[in-house]
């Protein structure tokens, strides 16, 4: 029997998975553990130039999404990174 926990569970996860199941993430969240990286240091940017690949969403840190909440696409789910830094 599933419990409420699980029900909570399956209803994000079902938010990032495609129609076959499968998952592929957008992850932006390395900028504050490894300092600014190639590539990455304007998110917003980033994004735009992402919307044409079929990704199920982002992942990044929470400081970050604030400012890149407009920027990402509405059919795209959204992983926040939480860490015992943020």
């Amino acid at each position: 029997m599933r419990t409420v926990s699980q029900f909570g569970v399956d209803r994000r996860r079902s938010r990032i998975e495609g129609r076959d199941g499968r998952t592929l993430l957008l992850a932006i969240d390395h900028g504050l553990p490894a300092g600014p990286i190639p590539g990455i240091e304007r998110p917003a940017e980033l994004l735009l130039r992402m919307r044409s690949v079929p990704f199920s969403g982002l992942v990044a840190n929470a400081g970050l999404v604030p400012s890149v909440s407009k920027d990402i696409p509405p059919d795209w789910g959204l992983v926040v990174h939480l860490s015992a830094g943020t």
